[in-house]
């Protein structure tokens, strides 16, 4: 998939604390970047519960690399601001991450579902 394709929004007005936000969905964009990758990075941690050692820049590069040459990355986004990602092919999901202080929302399950809709019918 060609980075930064333009496809339609998916957005939602939901119930956070009693107070209403914007969701959205969005495929990647470029500008997003250099918010994607810290995102990344604190959620991997947060998830696996070690520090990862490398230099960010190291997984910047292997993001553009690596990961948005073989598939369709959705972002989530709150209020315009990223929430999360999805990095899927039609077979296989290759990254999920949420930002850590929105685990819990219903946003991790929201990209799963729409990677699920995008797939071959393998992802379930």
């Amino acid at each position: 998939m060609p980075v930064g394709r333009a496809t339609a929004k998916v957005g939602r007005r939901v119930q956070q604390g009693g107070i209403a936000v914007t969701r959205e969905f969005v495929e990647y964009e470029p500008r997003f970047l250099d918010a994607l990758v810290p995102l990344w990075r604190e959620a991997f941690e947060f998830g696996v519960g070690i520090k990862d050692p490398n230099p960010l820049a190291e997984q910047r590069e292997s993001f553009v690399a690596r990961v948005l040459p073989s598939n369709r990355v959705t972002l989530a986004l709150q209020d315009g601001r990223l929430a999360g990602f999805v990095a899927s092919s039609a077979e296989s999901v290759a990254q999920l991450h949420v930002r850590v202080d929105l685990h819990g929302q219903g946003i991790g399950s929201s990209l799963l579902e729409h990677a699920k809709t995008h797939s071959s019918g393998s992802l379930w």
